[in-house]
């Protein structure tokens, strides 16, 4: 009964704890994934762990794992009664104890019954590599009597390949789903004492178990789900005379007595040629006896008993002897024989029973079969697989109606074009005499032409049938998708090696004749041809999907095309990463795949493990019995290029090792002896260096004894090694030594090791040679440890096609796999997209035959972008603060007496050091994260470390200097400031003393104010003014005089021609630079005078700067004006930059500072307007005004303590606003969306700023930036900041006035609120006015006010009562009355608040804006890094005839044509023969490729791409007329492809390229 059955059989799913994955609940993922460490034999303590020992023993191809015993018996059998323990040993038995025990089979069974369709077919082919019985008809647990009790495993056997020999001697190979092969089934009867397993197993193959019986460890338990269930295996010969059969066959072996499994024995009988039955001889159960004759005549017969069949089985034997003969079948009869061998005589009765008539079955027929008897098939149960299978059959139908490759797949045939352009376009290799950028331009336009082809192909309806019916799987579920891909590759390369054996056998036949190479090169190509994979479907959407992505005609469809190479790669399907026809790397194509796989699955971290080796060392072998993989192996259908999967790691291992995947990359065999040795050379030295510069370990794997091979792979790997010790690149690396014990190499010291060493370092030293370096031994290029070389014994234990895998084999490479292990350790894992920005970094730079400099760059460029966007706004954010506090110190001892300076203000700067020791602290903790965080960076971290001491120290020296010079000046004032006191209290005074006179006058506000002026008048006129005014120009003038002795008649010369005039122009001559050899004077002339340019913008900002801190214009200052300017002018800044003769520097000087002189009167203006007594009283009028006229009228004490303490609050709420306008700009330039992005980066910032310059169309201003990008990106900062701030917004207030408004309100609410918390600390309703105003101090100073006590005496002098409510109201009445004056402000009134704050905020961009001011030495682009760097580089590379060159070598002769050269310098440095010749260094000639020799600190990558910087093609190709002029040299030859860029295109490049939002 079916119930029953059911709760028997799903009582061992508990009892294996595996109910909770029934039914089919085993994913692939969870099969495959990696433990930290296996279940061992010692471990099988209870049968929970029985399956995954199973599972992964199976997976590994160990067939010991088959047979096993759990460590626990139980004394008593309660499943085995009395009578059955009798008849056991009546029968010879041994009775065995096994309770809470499982019989292996039931675990096999088990397995399938709870694995989905994907694990239960990789179980079947292992089991199958194994030559173990595979489950044909698997029971179904849960069936009913209406339903059947198996199912047929159609799907998980149909991929199964099996290869033998004939008797002639012909290999053959067959997919064991289609190739008939006759059948012989096995079945018992009762319960004889023969184990007809163990029989059958000695019949075919005496030297393994292919069945599973009882004589195996385990075998004994009694079996409950595993009973019904049919296995399969076949019999393959060798070819030999030795072979037990001539042909092959296969055994269908059914599991439990015949009699229970009517369905079995139907499907058994009708599939097979010859039925074996093994029999009970004292059988006595008449139901079991009447089996035989029933039997139908279908098959031969071959009965086996175990003894003398008693008489009951006389009847049964006569009837079922009647009808064998009746319907011409064989029967053998074989009783228990002792003088012969049993085996020996069943092997003779299977030899005589295949006559030639017999009809083979395959499993397909079997199916079909099946079918008709009611058996369901397994990829039936899913309507997707069905559909899927035939949806793949018709794909194959295109195929095998024209087996031609090339004609349905024809975009690969493209590629291969393409990649041989492609590699040519990296190492122009055939360029000859053509200028580079025009041969690059020409090979271009070659590969556009071969996409528009394979665009033409697509197009076509007629054309690529087969992949357009490929691509309707997009269309199908995710279920759907993976039967699709599945079925497809099983199909093709079943068509495969069907079509490839025919064709080898031709080859060889035409071989042995002798026929002519033309004939054996056809073959080839048909063999080519032929050789039809899922990866060939794949490759082809991948070139459709490059094809859309360089031509820019991506369609929707197409997008997602590289979805379907990630679910392949999710589901087990191995993904290209190297076209193995082409040897060449689609990576635009994998980075989608990977965008797409990140999408899926998050952006995991991989550990990315690689194998390369000889061709046929076992490479894939390993890694499928390392990971449970389905690499190809056989011999028709090896790797070719490099293919990826992903193993999952445990949960144990992703914690232990921070990685959550292994991808393992396995490559086709290097030294091919198909290609010819230089092609071999070259490819094999590509795949090497990509392989082991993508991985974090390599596996280099030998055939052990063949000596010459190991040299040739250990020198191919060395070099590829000692490629990746430059860039940083250090993956580790394990030797593997296959087929070779370890015990014959446990001494390490052996001849062989000694010989090994030998040829490392002969490979090592070969290696140097080739790439210049002068590495002579082996240890010099990697740690290499004992420890890292592996022994693996041989991996067949014998050569026959039936011959099982050595168990010694697999632990060895487990024992692999866990090396492996340690060396994720030391390895860093990366995330799917770094993987993915590597793989394109290290195909390109293997590309550029210039290895380790074109990574290095593009990791570098890729971390140190990260890193220095990191430090920029970690920087902002420290000086931000420290100039805040730098303001706040200042305004702080500004507001200190005198006398009090030198000891308070010690005190205030100290405060604020200690403040911006702590911001530093901030800043480098957080710097300290990031490295922490971001290892990648470390090369960094003590260069940045030492950056941020350095910022730190500059931050105190300038507050430290601008303390000193606030003492100073408050010190020198001290005397002008007692006298302002005392000229101020003594009007006060008057004043009071007039308003006592008058205040019982009775006169009106009209009377008195006529009054007060008439009396202010007179006071004034006692108040002297400011006499001492310096003559300026006859300052300036001695002090050039003194500073410039030997050229004092320059000076006397140039002041004759400029006194007087009102515009001092003084132009720059050739007599005034020092002209270089090669240089134009035009551009020479005009390089010089943007420095005079420069140098005299900083001597105005200086004198800007001392006007701002409140200094005297005097000849101490004056004389260091004009000394900075003279060493501005004396010293050039860098290689590239104009010398000035001594004569020079003294005319030049003495212009810029006589043309300074108005900013020099306007700092003594402003001095004397800030300390003239007079001025300064005049200033007071108002107040004086308003406080008489109070106290006249006699107003309220609350009223005139309001207006006397708003004064000095007023004074501090501006300077306080001053500070915090400074800090609002700041932020609204780095965090408004509008400019944010513009503000972010120098990057960012000066991208925009080449848009601009653009777009104003003039030649002009873009001569300014070429020949000075500092300073021209400095000024268009300048004009960004002016611009923006002026822009006017809804409210028709400009951007300034909104931000400046803003401040002020937020500021006079704050010190409000804290005024009103002051006045809440008084007991009463009234307070002292001192005491008020001591309290008022103390709250407003959390308003970041800075009041001191002391400095308003008629306050703090005053102990009167007022009270509290009537001074709150008047307090704050006045200060809302300055709040409104404030934000009503007029232009003039902004304009001022502008030139307060704009240069301070320019200053504050400057420092990570505009950053180095290297330019680059061929081209003159600036340095993208900030400041303070010690390696230069930027993306922005442009063609060298902008910055005026024009000298090139061309094959070993040299041009002076002076024509501006078209070369970008990433161009140039690629070319393997272009040479230079600068006068800034040697003047000799040099290999660009070389140019570090000469230009140390610069990085210029190669890279050969005509869609990069079009900004400056364009830019070169518009102005290439003013160019020439410019330079004096003749025009360009523009490729026309640079005249065709439009500026849009241009424009969207260079926001590309820097990643700007405009």
């Amino acid at each position: 009964m079916a119930v029953p059955h059911y709760e028997q059989c799903f009582g061992i799913l508990k009892l294996l704890e595996l109910h909770k994955y029934y039914p089919k609940q085993i994913t692939r993922e969870m099969a495959l994934t990696v433990p930290g460490e296996g279940i061992q034999r010692k471990d099988l303590g209870h049968s929970r762990k029985l399956p995954w020992f199973m599972l992964q023993n199976i997976i590994a191809g160990n067939y010991e794992g088959m047979s096993f015993a759990t460590n626990t018996q139980t004394s008593v059998s309660e499943r085995r009664g009395p009578d059955t323990l009798l008849s056991d040993f009546l029968r010879g038995r041994k009775p065995i104890d096994n309770e809470g025990q499982v019989n292996p089979l039931d675990v096999l069974t088990s397995l399938f019954i709870c694995c989905d369709d994907f694990v239960r077919q990789i179980l079947v082919e292992k089991l199958a590599n194994c030559q173990l019985g595979i489950p044909l008809l698997l029971s179904v647990i849960d069936a009913t009597p209406q339903t059947s009790n198996v199912e047929m495993l159609s799907w998980a056997t149909s991929t199964i390949r099996k290869q033998w020999q004939t008797a002639s001697g012909q290999p053959v190979e067959h997919s064991m789903a289609v190739h008939p092969l006759p059948i012989v089934s096995a079945f018992r009867i009762g319960r004889p004492r023969l184990s007809k397993s163990k029989i059958i197993n000695e019949t075919i193959n005496a030297k393994q178990d292919h069945f599973f019986h009882s004589k195996c460890e385990g075998g004994r338990v009694q079996k409950v789900i595993s009973n019904g269930i049919v296995e399969l295996v076949w019999y393959l010969p060798t070819g030999r005379n030795e072979d037990s059969f001539l042909s092959a066959f296969g055994v269908m072996n059914l599991r439990g007595n015949v009699n229970k499994y009517s369905l079995q024995r139907t499907f058994m009988t009708k599939a097979s040629s010859t039925a074996v039955i093994f029999c009970q001889s004292d059988m006595s159960n008449k139901e079991e006896i009447d089996v035989i004759s029933s039997w139908n005549n279908q098959s031969h017969l071959i009965l086996v008993f175990d003894g003398q069949p008693h008489d009951e089985w006389s009847q049964a034997l006569q009837h079922v002897f009647d009808a064998q003969k009746e319907g011409g079948k064989m029967i053998h009869i074989i009783p228990d024989l002792t003088d012969v061998p049993l085996k020996y005589v069943l092997n003779r009765c299977l030899s005589d029973g295949f006559p030639d008539q017999i009809t083979p079955k395959s499993l397909e027929n079997c199916e079909a079969i099946a079918i008709d008897i009611n058996i369901p098939i397994d990829d039936r149960y899913e309507g997707d697989n069905y559909e899927c299978k035939l949806k793949a059959k018709d794909l194959l139908e295109k195929l095998e109606q024209e087996n031609n490759k090339d004609k349905h797949l024809p975009l690969q045939t493209i590629s291969r074009v393409i990649a041989v352009k492609t590699r040519e376009l990296f190492n122009m290799k055939r360029r000859g005499d053509m200028r580079t950028e025009l041969y690059i331009e020409k090979v271009t336009s070659e590969i556009t032409t071969l996409r528009e082809n394979q665009y033409t192909l697509w197009k076509d309806q007629s054309q690529m049938i087969m992949v357009k019916q490929f691509l309707k799987s997009v269309a199908f579920t995710s279920l759907g998708r993976s039967y699709f891909y599945n079925w497809t590759c099983t199909m093709l390369n079943r068509h495969s090696t069907s079509s490839l054996q025919h064709l080898r056998k031709q080859r060889k036949l035409a071989y042995e004749k002798k026929e002519g190479s033309e004939n054996l090169k056809q073959f080839r190509k048909q063999i080519f041809n032929a050789s039809v994979g899922l990866e060939n479907l794949c490759r082809e959407i991948a070139q459709i999907y490059e094809m859309a992505s360089e031509l820019s005609r991506m369609e929707s469809d197409i997008q997602n095309f590289p979805e379907i190479a990630a679910d392949m790669l999710i589901d087990g399907q191995p993904l290209e990463i190297m076209d193995g026809d082409a040897t060449y790397v689609p990576t635009t194509w994998l980075k989608a795949v990977f965008d797409f796989l990140k999408a899926k699955i998050g952006n995991k971290k991989l550990f990315v493990l690689s194998i390369v080796g000889v061709q046929g060392s076992g490479k894939s072998t390993m890694l499928n019995t390392m990971f449970g993989f389905k690499f190809p192996v056989d011999a028709g259908r090896c790797t070719k290029g490099a293919f990826a999967q992903l193993v999952p790691l445990d949960e144990d291992l992703r914690d232990k090792h921070k990685c959550d995947y292994i991808m393992v990359v396995d490559t086709e065999g290097l030294c091919a002896p198909e290609l010819a040795a230089i092609d071999r050379n070259t490819r094999d030295r590509e795949l090497a260096t990509f392989i082991i510069g993508l991985a974090d370990c390599t596996i280099i794997n030998f055939m052990a004894g063949d000596q010459s091979s190991i040299q040739e792979i250990l020198q191919i790997a060395v070099y590829a090694l000692m490629k990746m010790k430059l860039p940083n690149l250090n993956p580790s690396c394990i030797f593997v030594h296959q087929y070779k014990s370890d015990l014959l190499a446990s001494n390490k010291m052996s001849t062989q090791e000694i010989r090994r060493k030998d040829i490392l370092d002969k490979a090592t030293k070969i290696a140097a040679e080739t790439l210049g370096k002068h590495d002579k031994s082996f240890a010099e290029v990697i740690d290499f440890q004992p420890e890292n070389e592996v022994y693996i014994s041989r991996l067949w234990l014998g050569i026959s096609p039936m011959t099982t895998p050595n168990p010694e084999y697999v632990r060895d490479v487990l024992r692999l796999r866990k090396l492996v292990f340690s060396h994720m350790k030391e390895g860093q894992s990366k995330g799917i997209g770094e993987l993915s920005i590597k793989l394109t970094d290290v195909w390109k730079a293997v590309l550029y035959e210039h290895f380790s400099f074109s990574f290095i760059h593009a990791v570098e460029l890729k971390a140190h972008n990260a890193l220095e966007i990191e430090y920029t706004q970690a920087s902002r954010d420290f000086r931000q603060t420290c100039m805040s506090n730098r303001h706040a110190c200042i305004n702080a001892c500004k507001a200190i007496p005198a006398e009090d300076i030198e000891k308070e203000g010690k005190k205030v700067l100290d405060e604020y050091i200690h403040k911006i020791q702590q911001s530093n602290t901030t800043f480098q903790n957080r710097m300290k994260e990031y490295f922490k965080t971001n290892r990648q960076n470390a090369t960094w971290e003590s260069q940045t470390t030492e950056k941020v001491k350095l910022l730190r120290i500059e931050m105190r020296s300038t507050l430290r200097d601008e303390y000193y010079l606030v003492k100073r000046t408050i010190l020198w004032k001290s005397k002008i400031d007692k006298d302002k006191a005392k000229y101020l209290q003594e009007i006060q005074k008057k004043s009071q003393e007039l308003a006592n006179e008058l205040r019982e006058s009775g006169r009106s506000v009209l009377e008195l104010e006529t009054q007060f002026n008439r009396s202010w008048q007179k006071w004034i006129q006692d108040i002297p003014e400011m006499t001492e005014v310096m003559n300026i120009e006859e300052t300036l003038e001695d002090v050039l005089l003194n500073t410039f002795v030997k050229e004092q008649h320059v000076i006397h010369d140039l002041l004759k021609n400029i006194k007087d005039k009102e515009t001092v122009e003084v132009d720059i001559t050739t007599d005034d630079i020092k002209m270089k050899i090669f240089s134009s004077q035009k551009s020479v002339l005009e390089k010089a005078r943007c420095a005079r340019l420069k140098t005299q913008d900083s001597a105005i900002s200086n004198i800007q700067y001392h006007r701002n801190m409140g200094s005297n214009c005097n000849e101490t200052l004056i004389k260091d004006i004009v000394d900075e300017v003279r060493q501005l002018l004396e010293i050039p800044q860098n290689k590239n930059s104009v010398s000035f003769t001594r004569e020079g520097v003294t005319k030049h000087t003495c212009c810029i500072l006589w043309k300074s002189i108005s900013e020099f009167k306007a700092l003594q203006k402003a001095f004397n307007k800030n300390n003239d007594p007079r001025i300064l009283m005049l200033s007071h009028r108002e107040t004086l005004w308003q406080v008489f006229q109070n106290e006249c009228t006699k107003v309220g004490k609350a009223l005139t303590t309001a207006f006397k303490m708003s004064l000095p609050l007023k004074d501090a709420i501006d300077k306080a606003i001053n500070l915090e306008l400074f800090e609002s700009i700041v932020g609204y330039f780095m965090n408004s969306s509008e400019h944010k992005h513009t503000f972010f980066s120098k990057k960012s910032s000066h991208a925009k700023m080449l848009i601009d310059l653009a777009e104003k169309d003039s030649f002009e201003l873009a001569k300014v930036y070429l020949l000075y990008p500092a300073y021209a990106m400095f000024n268009w900062m300048l004009e960004y900041i002016f611009k923006s701030l002026k822009v006017k917004t809804d409210n028709e207030e400009t951007v300034l006035q909104n931000i400046y408004n803003h401040c002020v309100r937020r500021k006079y609410q704050e010190v409000l609120e804290a005024i009103t918390n002051a006045c809440k600390k008084s007991d009463g309703p009234t307070c002292k006015v001192n005491k008020l105003w001591q309290d008022i101090i103390s709250s407003v100073d959390m308003a970041k006010l800075t009041l001191v006590m002391g400095s308003q005496t008629h306050i703090v002098c005053d102990n009167d009562e007022i009270e509290m409510k009537d001074f709150l109201r008047e307090l704050s009445a006045q200060l809302k009355i300055a709040e409104d004056n404030l934000t009503r402000c007029n232009t003039d009134d902004m304009e001022e608040v502008f030139k307060r704050t704009i240069g301070e905020v320019a200053t504050f961009f400057e420092k990570d804006l505009i950053g180095c001011e290297e330019t680059c030495p061929f081209c003159g682009a600036p340095c993208d890094n900030i400041a303070g760097c010690t390696t230069h580089r930027t993306e922005c590379h442009r063609p060298q005839g902008i910055a005026g060159q024009n000298w090139h070598w061309w094959n070993w002769r040299w041009k002076r044509d002076k024509e501006l050269v078209i070369e970008l310098c990433t161009t140039a440095v690629a070319d393997t023969s272009l040479q230079f010749k600068k006068n800034d260094v040697d003047n000799k000639w040099h290999k660009y490729r070389d140019y570090r020799t000469v230009y140390e600190s610069w990085r210029i990558p190669p890279i050969v791409d005509t869609n990069t910087q079009l900004y400056w093609k364009w830019f070169m190709a518009k102005y290439n007329t003013e160019l020439a002029d410019f330079h004096g040299c003749k025009e360009a030859q523009i490729p026309d492809s640079w005249k065709q860029i439009t500026w849009e295109a241009a424009k969207q490049d260079l926001i590309n390229l820097y990643n700007l939002r405009t």
